[in-house]
């Protein structure tokens, strides 16, 4: 299931609000480090568990010509 999302950002936070509820989907301090990726703790913690239930099942991912992309550029 995706959701539309309106990501805001800051000089101290990140957050994006769910448009169709207007859900906090998320809020975060921002950070500046170069070259890092910052995970949040629960945010790992989910993705672990999402990650165990879906072993074996195969997601289905549209894929499209990069031609598309081409034309969007032009």
């Amino acid at each position: 299931m995706s959701r539309r999302v309106e990501v805001r950002v800051s000089q101290q936070r990140v957050t994006a609000t769910v448009l169709d509820t207007g859900e906090q989907a998320c809020s975060h301090e921002r950070s500046f480090a170069k070259h890092r990726t910052i995970t949040a703790l629960e945010h790992a913690r989910s993705l672990k568990i999402l990650r165990g239930e879906r072993r074996g099942v195969q997601i289905e991912v549209q894929q499209r010509s990069l031609d598309i992309y081409d034309a969007l550029m032009a």
